[in-house]
């Protein structure tokens, strides 16, 4: 897999599309009341893109970000906002080129219980929509390391086909102590064995579970 982000516009020219399973691509922002405000452009900049990938059988999937928590708050307060994103997501999905849709809420400050009820039933509501278009839409979200509270159950981790797990980020610029970006094992934190044993244990299987991996380092 690999993102592809709006802000390297031309990074997709140099990479052989054909050894890519999928592409996200990396992102359209989602706000507290349920809209979409910022589009990066997508679809009608990125047509040499969405053709490149049809040419080459690459899939192609659209990431939905989320990152601040009161607007995650706002969203789900109710279900009105949230089933205005259902729709938008919906019509995303059946554009053409998309092969599915890829949620990324990155909620690291406090979600109120009621939020993140609705939130879990945006997901089923959003899979079950999925499901009936024709050919099937592909779900997968992004597992965020950390956190004060827990978006996902097993129950709602069930319904994704993928689940991309947060790999990277162990250490970084505010750390109090200088590490490694992405152990893999040790006495770290959080390692990608760690990370990986957490995914199990909220019940996703091995064959679903992707590890981000970085290109990047911190000084």
């Amino acid at each position: 897999w690999g993102y592809v982000g709006w802000w390297l516009p031309q990074s997709w020219r140099s990479a052989p599309l054909e050894k890519f399973d999928r592409l996200l691509f990396f992102d359209l922002k989602v706000n507290a009341d349920g809209n979409i405000i910022e589009r990066r452009g997508w679809p009608e900049e990125w047509v040499d893109f969405r053709a490149a990938a049809r040419l080459s059988g690459t899939p192609i999937d659209v990431t939905l970000t989320l990152f601040d928590s009161d607007a995650f708050n706002g969203l789900f307060a109710s279900f009105d906002s949230a089933q205005r994103l259902v729709d938008h997501a919906i019509a995303l999905a059946t554009q053409p080129d998309v092969a599915g849709l890829h949620l990324d809420f990155e909620i690291y400050g406090l979600a109120h219980s009621q939020s993140i009820e609705n939130f879990r039933t945006f997901v089923r509501l959003l899979s079950n929509r999925l499901q009936q278009i024709s050919p099937r839409k592909n779900l997968s979200a992004f597992l965020t390391v950390g956190g004060e509270s827990s978006l996902f159950d097993p129950s709602t981790l069930s319904l994704f086909d993928q689940i991309v797990i947060q790999g990277y980020d162990v250490h970084w610029t505010g750390s109090t102590s200088a590490g490694p970006v992405a152990p893999v094992s040790g006495e770290d934190a959080w390692t990608w064995e760690k990370m990986s044993t957490r995914a199990t244990a909220l019940g996703i299987q091995r064959e679903k579970q992707f590890l981000g991996f970085p290109l990047f380092g911190y000084e």
